[in-house]
């Protein structure tokens, strides 16, 4: 609904003349003449397809479905990350300043 009525204002606001409403599978010349881009600078010219992203449900939900694991294990995640770097850190102090701080 919000995003209908943001719509609708769009619509009701901005000069017909300057107003672009595109659907992928229009491709590319609409876009390229609302833009002013010559016809053969136009991707489809150089035989380019208009870039598709998958909105199938089940795309969808394998989507949703990964970033809840995300949320969900992000404390862990981060904990590792933090095991990791501070290893890292660890290692790199031991090999070059506490050799420094032992030969003093």
């Amino acid at each position: 609904k919000v995003y209908e009525e943001w719509a609708a204002e769009v619509k009701a606001t901005v000069p017909p003349e300057q107003l672009l409403i595109h659907q992928s599978k229009d491709g590319w010349p609409p876009l390229c003449k609302a833009l002013r881009i010559a016809e053969e600078d136009c991707p489809s010219a150089r035989g380019e397809p208009c870039p598709r992203a998958p909105n199938d449900r089940a795309f969808m939900l394998r989507m949703f479905g990964a970033m809840k694991i995300l949320v969900d294990y992000f404390a862990v995640i981060a904990g590792v990350c933090v095991v990791i770097v501070v290893g890292l850190l660890w290692g790199v102090w031991r090999c070059c300043c506490a050799r420094r701080v032992r030969e003093k």
